[in-house]
């Protein structure tokens, strides 16, 4: 949403079918879990059976002090009851962290569509801010700051909440990190903090 946020990069419906036509197993799974939860790669190779909660549809996901919730989607939740016959262990993805990259690679060298695991978590955030939801709640579901959640919303979103969470941040910044000649003229210009971060 302006004010400077780094663009997302998400992919459209039609990449996202064509993605999933190209990729299988193991790789359509992990595909899948970050289209459809947001989730980091981290907290998808951390992922264990005990974070996976069925009959709430829920999915845990984060460290331990940063733990949030996510609804399952049908695709996630049957995803999970198959590998609950296929993979006997304790964490769900027994896989490295390289391997995710390269299966990735492979789709972009070979099939001509350049994906990252950015890429799939940004398009579970937009969908997200395409739904109007409040920023707060976009920011609960992935985790990061409300700030940081911004960049999900449409342009020319009119939500409320977005207009709190931006005078809450430009007042965080006036107190905390303006310098005293930005307050200074600030001040003489007769605003009581800055309009922009």
């Amino acid at each position: 949403m302006g004010d400077g946020a780094k663009k997302i990069e998400a992919l459209t419906a039609k990449q996202q079918e064509f993605l999933l036509a190209n990729v299988a197993g193991t790789h359509k799974d992990i595909v899948v879990l970050m289209l459809d939860t947001g989730c980091r790669i981290r907290e998808l190779l951390w992922l264990v059976w005990d974070d996976i909660h069925l009959e709430s549809d829920e999915l845990e996901l984060g460290a331990d002090g940063e733990r949030r919730r996510v609804p399952l989607t049908p695709r996630v939740r049957e995803m999970f009851k198959n590998r609950k016959d296929t993979v006997p262990g304790l964490i769900m993805f027994p896989i490295p962290l390289h391997s995710i990259y390269v299966f990735l690679g492979m789709v972009n060298r070979r099939k001509g569509l350049h994906v990252t695991p950015m890429m799939l978590r940004d398009t579970y955030g937009k969908a997200l801010g395409d739904a109007n939801l409040p920023v707060r709640v976009v920011a609960k579901a992935m985790g990061v700051t409300s700030k940081t959640a911004l960049k999900y919303l449409p342009e020319d979103c009119d939500l409320e909440d977005t207009e709190i969470v931006r005078r809450a941040l430009n007042l965080k910044y006036w107190i905390y990190a303006a310098s005293p000649e930005e307050k200074e003229a600030e001040r003489k210009a007769g605003n009581q903090w800055p309009g922009k971060v």
